[in-house]
């Protein structure tokens, strides 16, 4: 089961042409930079956690990560490809 701690995201990619394995990886390794999907949360939970603001926001944002910015390029070839989230 997918949960906050242990997130599931599903990507398609969609092309007119056979999509290469290569591009796959690129692309997966994109939607992990964007979404920050490698970055660990517990530090930060471990040294808010006597703070009693940052303890509130962080039991109503967990799991909540900020997504970054990719530079256009690669943002204009993930298009490109048609990727499609579920």
């Amino acid at each position: 089961m997918d949960t906050v701690d242990k997130p599931k995201v599903a990507a398609e990619l969609k092309s007119d042409r056979k999509i290469a394995e290569e591009d796959k990886k690129k692309a997966e390794e994109a939607v992990t930079a964007l979404f920050s999907l490698d970055y660990d949360l517990k530090p930060f939970y471990e040294m808010v956690k006597d703070d009693k603001i940052m303890a509130c926001l962080t039991r109503r944002l967990w799991g909540l990560k900020s997504p970054t910015t990719q530079p256009f390029l690669k943002c204009w070839w993930i298009q490109s490809l048609s990727i499609r989230f579920h």
